[in-house]
């Protein structure tokens, strides 16, 4: 059985040595970085028409819409959800800003993936 997106973050946490990410990470950093290629992989892997990254109180939630019905996958810390987020945005030109905050934005992403 193929691992869960749960299991999958948890190994990338262990291999870049790191349980929580640090308050004001960088969205370049190598560990968001990865995240990012976890998250869009692991969502063409399962064959998702969409990627939901939606904020909560607690930091952000990571959801798929797969065969039409959004599958929620991971819950993130405010600390790696943030630059989860910025980074995304920084790839699909996307704003940053406190107006681009605070209502949902849309928006595509060409990204090669290993595999």
């Amino acid at each position: 059985m193929p691992k869960s997106l749960r299991e999958l973050y948890e190994d990338l946490q262990v291999a870049q040595g790191t349980g929580r990410r640090p308050a004001g990470a960088s969205h370049d950093d190598p560990f968001v970085f990865k995240l990012v290629q976890l998250v869009f992989s692991y969502g063409m892997q399962r064959k998702a028409s969409d990627i939901h990254i939606e904020p909560t109180a607690a930091g952000a939630r990571i959801r798929y819409r797969i065969d039409g019905i959004l599958h929620e996958m991971l819950q993130l810390s405010t600390e790696t959800s943030e630059p989860l987020t910025r980074a995304i945005k920084v790839k699909a030109n996307l704003t940053n800003d406190a107006i681009g905050r605070s209502k949902p934005q849309d928006s595509r992403i060409d990204l090669e993936l290993p595999g």
